[in-house]
């Protein structure tokens, strides 16, 4: 099965999560990285990255689901929490 983030469940790396980042939008902390597989599908989860814009700071969840075909990603499809705003004194680094 293709690995979403590299050689090994798990690895990955910012630009990776940042498909749907815009370029005034900064990622300041991926705190976990979750995989799972399911049949003949893989699931990635980026669970709360924090981003910071010019609009404030912003928790964001990801679940993305993948296939294999012929060694590569054949099917993919993502869901995403969307930018929940968080209180900036509370966020963790």
């Amino acid at each position: 099965m293709p690995r979403l983030g590299g050689g090994r469940p798990g690895d990955v790396d910012r630009r990776r999560a940042s498909h749907l980042i815009d370029d005034s939008d900064r990622i300041e902390a991926l705190e976990r990285v979750e995989t799972d597989a399911f049949a003949d599908r893989e699931r990635v989860g980026y669970r709360c990255f924090l981003v910071r814009n010019p609009e404030g700071l912003f928790e964001v969840e990801q679940q993305v689901f993948i296939g294999e075909r012929d060694g590569k990603i054949g099917w993919m499809r993502s869901v995403c929490s969307g930018f929940r705003p968080v209180d900036a004194s509370s966020a963790s680094p």
